[in-house]
């Protein structure tokens, strides 16, 4: 997957779109906007050159260009034998149980996990659980 931003060649800074800003606004990359297509970043760019050219804002210090960020998802394989799980992440062994649990596979993908339970009761009556976390009854 490859991410795309609008960086300025001089100081190292990305566009960030701000609306309601006439005026392009700057800032570090982990703070600017980032589009998923190279057409996004394209429309951004095309805005900053018309802006620079058709407007008083003329920065001839500014040189924006865009920059791919390629991000790289981890390869996960989960191996079922039988009565037995493994699971790897980028070809190495992380977990290997009866039932791997899923709080070990968000722990090694380094996303936060939570585990929480509904209550039981409730659940039964109901069937299945609701769309909304914000609805789920928990286990007093």
């Amino acid at each position: 997957m490859t991410f795309f931003m609008v960086c300025d060649k001089k100081t190292g800074l990305c566009y960030k779109r701000v609306h309601g800003r006439s005026i392009p606004c700057w800032a570090p990359k982990e703070e600017a906007s980032v589009w998923t297509t190279r057409a996004g970043a394209s429309e951004a760019l095309g805005s900053l050159t018309r802006r620079n050219r058709n407007h008083f804002i003329r920065d001839p210090q500014c040189e924006p260009e865009i920059v791919e960020i390629p991000f790289d998802r981890p390869q996960c394989v989960l191996v079922d034998g039988d009565d037995w799980e493994g699971f790897y992440v980028n070809g190495k062994l992380i977990a290997q149980h009866h039932h791997v649990q899923l709080g070990e596979i968000f722990e090694a993908l380094g996303n936060p996990f939570e585990h929480q339970f509904a209550d039981t009761k409730w659940l039964c009556e109901r069937g299945n659980l609701p769309e909304n976390l914000s609805e789920v009854r928990l286990q007093p």
